[in-house]
């Protein structure tokens, strides 16, 4: 038979690892969530640069837009806004659609 002694001793062995195991998941997550929040800013700002770059080239230099490039800025513009994009997106996004996406087929 195991001691008082000896079942106590076990017990706070036991609850010191818990703890220990606890706090090391909990600063693992923390950490994991560092990297989320700063994938997040980096793959926003990349749509938001891609979009300023599209109206550039199609609106204010008046190249002609494939159709597949502009449905490609859409669905990057749809992202960037669950991505929590601001207006600065929208308000290139807006004279964007107002243009007309040709069949380019050189």
């Amino acid at each position: 038979m195991i001691s008082a002694a000896t079942e106590q001793l076990i017990t706070s062995i036991v609850g010191l690892l818990a703890s220990g195991v606890i706090g090391f998941l909990i600063a693992q997550v923390k950490n994991l969530t560092k990297y989320q929040r700063a994938r997040l800013i980096i793959d926003k700002a990349s749509a938001r640069e891609h979009i300023k770059t599209a109206y550039q080239k199609y609106v204010i230099d008046g190249k002609k837009m494939s159709i597949s490039t502009y449905d490609e800025l859409l669905e990057e513009y749809e992202a960037y806004k669950l991505l929590g994009g601001n207006g600065t997106g929208e308000r290139y996004m807006n004279e964007i659609k107002a243009l007309k996406p040709y069949l380019i087929i050189d």
